[in-house]
């Protein structure tokens, strides 16, 4: 046989422990790639399994699932910081207002804020000149008395990650 002769050839001597190794080292990958497509299979299902807890989405703590984009590679570099302040406080302008900001997709985060700013927006575009297409076609749909914008220089941290013991998870079911 030809590999008996490769085998004498370079002095290979065949050992039966290195074989059990080596199907073990096999079986054992094929059980983690099985437990990896359960997991997937659990995560497109809305279905995740973390310190023996299961958390169904759209039920208890889970809202939903996204996926987290890298911004540069979709064309969403530049982040903005957009503080409002108002001299409008009636429930009219609040939702018109309301309305306005949920028709752009630039705005990804939106907060009513206390203190000196009404409001914080969070805006992603790709350049400033995307920014400044935004801001006016913001200020053409309601009226604000003062805009500042900070854009972000460097993210530092994100995370959308809460910081929540499994404890509390727990004592709440």
């Amino acid at each position: 046989m030809i590999l008996d002769g490769v085998m004498r050839q370079f002095r290979v001597v065949p050992h039966f422990h290195f074989l059990q190794e080596a199907r073990a080292v096999h079986a054992d990958g094929l059980d983690r790639q099985r437990q990896f497509a359960r997991n997937i299979a659990n995560r497109l299902a809305g279905r995740d399994h973390d310190q023996g807890l299961v958390f169904t989405v759209g039920q208890g703590f889970m809202q939903r699932r996204v996926a987290i984009l890298d911004a540069q590679q979709v064309n969403a570099g530049v982040m903005v910081f957009v503080s409002i302040k108002t001299d409008k406080h009636s429930l009219s302008w609040l939702e018109r207002f309301h309305s306005a900001v949920a028709d752009f997709p630039e705005v990804v985060e939106f907060y009513r804020m206390s203190g000196d700013v009404d409001y914080l927006l969070r805006v992603v575009v790709p350049d400033i000149a995307s920014y400044d297409a935004f801001y006016k076609r913001m200020i053409a749909k309601i009226e604000i008395r003062d805009v500042s914008s900070a854009f972000a220089m460097e993210q530092i941290k994100y995370s959308t990650a809460l910081p929540v013991r499994a404890s509390v998870v727990a004592e709440s079911r």
